[in-house]
């Protein structure tokens, strides 16, 4: 049996997690662990609610929050000047005032604000990611980066939904389960970031190759993953990603293996998963391995046995005897 997939890098939360009278300081201590120090202060109208995942790896902090309307201010006590945030709306609006400028964003927009000011925010009931990268760091890849604060980035910024795919991939299971892995999520999401903001020539160049690259494979990965009972031969992917077979292919072989072997492996995992199910106790295997993709029942018993030293039936038995 396959040990579940842990991520040790990340903090999930809910602020109902704590009693009423401490949500509050408990969602500002984590995010000023994870991102950066503010004082909260919820909407008059609406309960503090907050639901979170943030992820601490090297040189990068990163968010996903859904939130309850709220307004946050950064004071002096709160700087700290080696940091550099991109904040990211998926839903909602938020206002940000910093550096004597305002930007107003709602979703698939972004803003840049920097640690070492002071700032105000306002924003609805919303969901955001949240980006914290080294300051010097960014300043070397991209030309006057200051001059990028407080500036509505659009939503057509291609780099920027470049960004957002590969962010949210990195929430699958095992994506940042091991050091070396988090130290290329890191690596990766700075060279997004940089390409968004407007990255040199040079180090553009080396971003579209390395960040770029490793986002559009984390896409098609995801629309795998999505649609595992659908057509998922190669011509048909890269018809949706718009990319040449080959071209997609060689992604995949960048990656340490095939198209085809993640295809099969991602619906293995999907079947095993909902074998193990209690709440698809009741339905039949055969039923299960088409909807995972397969079309063939034998095939799918002989490579699940392959890939879990167990048969599907076995595993269905074992998680009975669990209950």
């Amino acid at each position: 049996m396959t040990a579940p997939i842990t991520d040790p890098s990340v903090t999930r939360f809910a602020s109902g997690d704590w009693p009423e009278a401490q949500r509050l300081a408990a969602v500002m201590d984590i995010y000023a662990r994870g991102i950066m120090r503010y004082e909260l202060a919820p909407s008059p109208d609406t309960p503090l609610h907050v639901e979170a995942a943030f992820h601490h790896l090297p040189e990068l902090g990163l968010a996903r929050v859904s939130a309850s309307a709220a307004s946050a201010h950064r004071a002096r006590h709160h700087l700290s000047g080696d940091e550099l945030v991109l904040n990211v709306g998926l839903s909602g609006m938020r206002s940000i005032r910093q550096c004597g400028r305002e930007a107003v964003t709602g979703e698939g927009e972004a803003v840049l604000t920097t640690g070492a000011e002071i700032a105000s925010a306002t924003i609805s009931t919303s969901q955001f990611m949240t980006f914290r990268v080294p300051a010097k760091l960014m300043a070397a890849l991209v030309p006057n980066v200051h001059e990028c604060l407080v500036r509505p980035i659009p939503r057509n910024t291609a780099p920027l939904r470049l960004l957002i795919g590969y962010a949210g991939g990195l929430q699958h299971p095992g994506t940042l389960a091991t050091p070396a892995l988090r130290r290329l999520a890191t690596t990766y999401v700075h060279d997004l970031v940089a390409l968004t903001l407007g990255a040199t020539r040079d180090a553009a160049a080396t971003a579209r190759l390395r960040g770029a690259r490793a986002a559009r494979l984390q896409a098609i990965k995801t629309d795998i993953r999505q649609n595992l009972a659908k057509d998922l031969s190669v011509a048909a992917l890269a018809a949706r990603h718009r990319l040449p077979v080959r071209s997609l292919q060689r992604l995949f072989d960048t990656d340490g293996v095939t198209f085809t072997e993640f295809v099969l492996a991602e619906r293995l995992i999907r079947a095993h998963k909902l074998l193990r199910d209690i709440a698809h106790a009741g339905q039949p295997i055969s039923t299960i391995a088409f909807d995972c993709g397969f079309e063939h029942i034998s095939y799918f018993n002989r490579v699940f046995r392959a890939r879990f030293g167990l048969s599907p039936s076995d595993v269905r038995a074992q998680a009975g005897d669990a209950i």
